[in-house]
């Protein structure tokens, strides 16, 4: 006999380590919106019986992810960084994205691709799925360039 599932959270979130997910693991589940993997693609068949399956999303640079898994649609889940900005010597911008995964912000000194990246903050998006990520050393140098990535 299987245990009662929980149908309360409308999102759940599997780690790196998850290799493979048993049929019909998710049944039951049916607030269930979003699933996020932050690893490669587990071996799994039927994981979403419900007639509404929710959208399964993955990290970029993980592999093993088609069209669908386990009988739900995926779709790549990377953070969006908006409202950049330079405020004197802070460079900030709002990144959106899943909620509990961790961004780093990084800058470099151009655009050249052989020159490396740095470390500029760290944070876990929130609850509300936005975090506003900070350099406040932005003004040490004549040339920043910035991204954010999923570690």
């Amino acid at each position: 006999r299987r245990p009662p599932r929980s149908t309360l959270f409308p999102y759940t979130t599997l780690f790196r380590s998850v290799t493979a997910i048993g049929n019909d693991a998710f049944e039951g589940a049916t607030n269930l919106v979003a699933a996020y993997f932050l690893g490669n693609a587990p071996t799994a068949e039927s994981l979403f019986p419900m007639a509404s399956p929710p959208t399964v999303y993955y990290l970029p640079g993980t592999t093993g992810w088609t069209g669908s898994f386990g009988g739900a649609p995926t779709a790549e889940w990377a953070p969006v960084a908006e409202d950049s900005r330079l405020e004197g010597d802070v460079f900030s911008a709002s990144v959106s994205g899943p909620v509990s995964i961790v961004v780093v912000l990084e800058a470099r000194s151009n655009l050249e691709s052989s020159a490396p990246w740095r470390p500029v903050s760290t944070n876990t998006i929130p609850a509300t799925s936005r975090v506003v990520v900070s350099d406040t050393g932005a003004g040490e140098s004549p040339m920043l360039v910035y991204r954010v990535r999923v570690p």
